[in-house]
């Protein structure tokens, strides 16, 4: 088993990460209807509220655009697994 990630903060204390990660996944799954992946999109329902979400305005998206305005012609480098909404140039 990996060592787990123990970063000291600014306190003097150190933040298991991997074991806040996973305690949130667990309360994520416990969740009644939980599905993920692929099942989760099966069900008609779920996709429609999954677009009705990304088609409207996202306030936390134009805060971070707002704080940073690459120039013309710059190249975005995305890290990471995700949906791709914040990046940097």
């Amino acid at each position: 088993m990996p060592q787990p990630i123990c970063i000291p903060d600014p306190y003097g204390d150190e933040i298991d990460w991997n074991a806040i990660w996973m305690a949130r996944k667990k309360r994520h799954i416990a969740v009644p209807g939980f599905r993920e992946g692929e099942g989760f999109f099966q069900q008609r329902a779920n996709v429609e509220r999954f677009l009705a979400r990304r088609s409207g305005p996202n306030p936390r998206l134009e805060r971070q655009l707002a704080r940073f305005r690459p120039p013309a012609g710059a190249s975005v480098l995305d890290i990471g697994p995700g949906p791709g909404y914040l990046a940097v140039p």
